[in-house]
């Protein structure tokens, strides 16, 4: 539940200052006086103003969330990687740069979350997956962890293979939902990774191996292999992986759903670019 503490001539001015702040009407909040205020000697000598704690009841934050839902599932395709592509994405047919290049580069610009930002963002991402989890009539705790760059939200339910989907679509899904919404009124946006049974971790280390097990290949043929479409997080686990071994390159080519990682051989890419 969202709330703020503010202040005012009077307990009146107090409170419309925070419905302006929290953008609803006076029906949405419940109002905790924190102090009353005086107008002191001569109505200002030692005069204290009001102070209120003002928060958004719990039906009108799932109403808001509920509707900017179904307003995403309407207007955005219903499977996306949330945040965190901030570069154009490039067209049909043409290479991108190295995704561990681009994190080096996002690491040079990570913006500095403060404590309020961290906290209003997760209550929103809290919020937003309980209406969608409550959508889907699944019981479920949450445990939240904070990463430099992250907000990580493990989900502890029974149906947790319901919850992944085929390849992590249905979890991506939800991901990207909860970002919509935890982030739409925030100038730092801040990625929140949703994951359940350490299902995320367990990908990586697969992709891992996939990788690995390709860039032989690669050196053993000298033939380029095209690994199947995958989403931004994936590749970058596929090009941060093989980015220290000089005798192969990485490449994604295409866009959208369509969106794959080339592996090729170092030798025969410095032989094409001589031609």
């Amino acid at each position: 539940m969202k709330s703020i503490e503010q202040q005012g001539k009077t307990v009146d001015d107090a409170i419309q200052k925070a419905l302006e702040q929290l953008e609803v009407s006076r029906e949405q909040v419940s109002v905790e006086i924190l102090e009353e205020g005086s107008r002191g000697l001569f109505g200002f000598m030692g005069s204290k103003p009001a102070k209120v704690r003002v928060s958004v009841r719990a039906e009108a934050t799932y109403n808001a969330i509920k509707e900017e839902l179904q307003a995403v599932q309407k207007q955005e395709p219903r499977y996306q990687e949330p945040l965190r592509q901030t570069a154009p994405q490039p067209q049909q047919g043409t290479e991108d740069k190295q995704d561990g290049q681009e994190d080096e580069q996002e690491e040079r610009a990570k913006p500095q979350y403060t404590e309020e930002s961290l906290q209003q963002i997760t209550a929103l991402a809290k919020d937003a997956l309980h209406v969608i989890m409550t959508q889907l009539q699944v019981e479920y705790n949450v445990e939240v962890k904070r990463r430099d760059d992250q907000i990580l939200l493990n989900i502890h339910c029974e149906n947790e293979n319901f919850l992944i989907g085929r390849r992590g679509a249905t979890l991506d899904a939800i991901q990207y939902l909860v970002n919509r919404i935890a982030n739409k009124n925030v100038q730092e946006k801040i990625q929140v990774v949703l994951d359940t049974s350490d299902y995320r971790v367990n990908r990586k280390q697969r992709l891992q191996r996939l990788a690995l097990r390709l860039s032989r290949r690669v050196k053993m043929t000298g033939k380029p292999v095209t690994v199947a479409p995958m989403n931004p997080h994936d590749r970058r686990i596929i090009h941060l992986t093989l980015q220290d071994d000089p005798a192969v390159r990485t490449l994604s080519r295409g866009t959208g759903f369509m969106r794959r990682v080339v592996i090729s051989s170092s030798r025969n890419s410095g032989r094409s670019r001589k031609k």
